[in-house]
């Protein structure tokens, strides 16, 4: 389907505002816009047409948390298999983290990965190094690379522990009105570590990382953000007393804004096989207490954004021990899918709710410029979910590259079953006749 014309037909429309999932409906796309929404629409003759079969139709899914290795390899083919995978989980644009193999903290680079995006018929947003090199010495040119498309910065996962040059960088963020997305870990603490803390890492015989090299982090930051004034958008948060903290300051009208990611609020270190490196995340797999804790943050909305954490690494690395082996799990195939499958309990408005922080909440929070709504004139991104598919997460058949999940052979119920971006169908599991 090659025109930016098209019909949807046969959906129920997630509409996030009213909080409703509507009878179905039909989507009239034009120049890749939405031009109209009725129960029946005429159309030029000629004009494609999509039946979604009584799928849900929700606005765009959007990823705030993915691993992308340019610039530096210039390796298409991971690039490729990043945004390939984006599209069958339903995504319609993801932020790229600044820990590239040469840091985002250039022109250049910020300009390339927009323009590799837009080439690619996807939308990647550039979260640009917030010091140069990535190093924690220097703030980059955040000026500069706001103007060529950053959308945010961040030293990913590599804690900023200058606490001075994290001032200077938020202060600057804050003159700008962008925010600041940190990965929050105490280096020191976490040195060497390749699990939670616990009572498993001790019988493993492997160095843990304790919770509370996370919430330090954050009490710091919280700090930082009241004292500048930044946005601070807390990435990764898996800890009971993390939640807290965000709560807290979140009474207090702080600007802060948090996610999570799948395994927070699915896994428990005691889920892990021993040894098993897919299993091997940062910030690592916590206990049941703060599992529960994370899963209630979402539904209380102190959690604002449902991410995947998707970070893909090479095949080799599949051979290392679990000392060696790097951090990080792909997660833009199965992020839908384990979010559905884990509140699958709850009521409808609540998995609108979900539906929000994967799609509006991570719009907002990056402050971009296009209105996101279900209405006439908004670009026509949209995300095909059919909630009561039931599946079997299977790599083998993953469009990623790399297949390094923790959640090999878990069945899910829900899935993203049609991609749609700026009126094209990039993406689709529904036949048509």
């Amino acid at each position: 389907m090659e025109s930016n014309n098209l019909l949807i037909t046969s959906a129920r429309l997630v509409d996030i505002e009213q909080r409703i999932i509507t009878s179905p409906m039909e989507v009239y796309c034009a120049n890749g816009r939405i031009h109209s929404i009725a129960k029946s629409i005429s159309v030029p003759d000629g004009t494609p047409s999509y039946n979604i079969k009584g799928a849900w139709l929700s606005l765009g899914l959007i990823d705030t948390n993915v691993h992308m290795l340019n610039p530096g390899d210039w390796d298409e083919d991971f690039d490729s298999s990043v945004i390939a995978s984006a599209k069958a989980g339903g995504y319609i644009g993801a932020a790229c983290l600044p820990n590239t193999k040469h840091p985002l903290d250039s022109t250049l680079a910020v300009e390339y990965l927009t323009l590799k995006g837009a080439s690619s018929l996807f939308n990647i947003y550039p979260i640009a190094a917030l010091t140069e090199n990535l190093k924690g010495e220097k703030i980059s040119e955040m000026g500069l690379l706001k103007k060529h498309g950053a959308v945010a910065f961040s030293d990913s996962q590599n804690p900023l522990m200058n606490t001075e040059i994290l001032r200077q960088g938020m202060t600057y963020a804050a003159s700008l009105d962008v925010p600041v997305f940190l990965d929050c870990e105490d280096s020191f603490l976490a040195a060497g570590g390749t699990m939670h803390e616990g009572s498993v890492s001790m019988s493993l015989g492997l160095r843990g990382i304790p919770r509370e090299a996370e919430s330090m982090m954050i009490s710091r930051n919280l700090i930082l953000a009241k004292m500048t004034g930044a946005h601070l958008h807390i990435q990764s948060v898996s800890t009971k007393e993390s939640v807290d903290l965000v709560a807290k300051a979140k009474d207090q009208n702080l600007p802060v804004t948090a996610e999570t990611s799948p395994p927070y609020f699915t896994l428990t270190y005691e889920d892990m096989t021993p040894y098993d490196t897919f299993s091997k995340l940062r910030p690592p797999l916590r206990s049941q207490k703060d599992r529960e804790a994370v899963r209630q943050a979402i539904l209380d909305g102190t959690i604002d954004i449902i991410s995947s954490s998707h970070t893909p690494r090479r095949k080799e690395n599949d051979f290392l021990t679990f000392e060696s082996a790097p951090f990080g799990s792909v997660g833009l195939e199965t992020c839908l899918g384990l979010t559905l499958t884990q509140f699958a309990d709850q009521k409808e408005d609540v998995k609108i709710d979900l539906l929000s922080k994967m799609s509006i909440n991570p719009h907002t929070t990056m402050g971009l410029a296009e209105e996101k709504r279900m209405a006439k004139g908004c670009l026509a991104n949209f995300t095909v979910i059919d909630p009561k598919l039931t599946w079997t997460v299977d790599s083998q058949y993953f469009y990623s590259q790399y297949h390094n999940t923790p959640f090999e052979g878990k069945k899910l119920q829900g899935r993203a079953v049609g991609t749609i971006i700026n009126g094209k169908v990039v993406h689709s599991l529904i036949e048509q006749q």
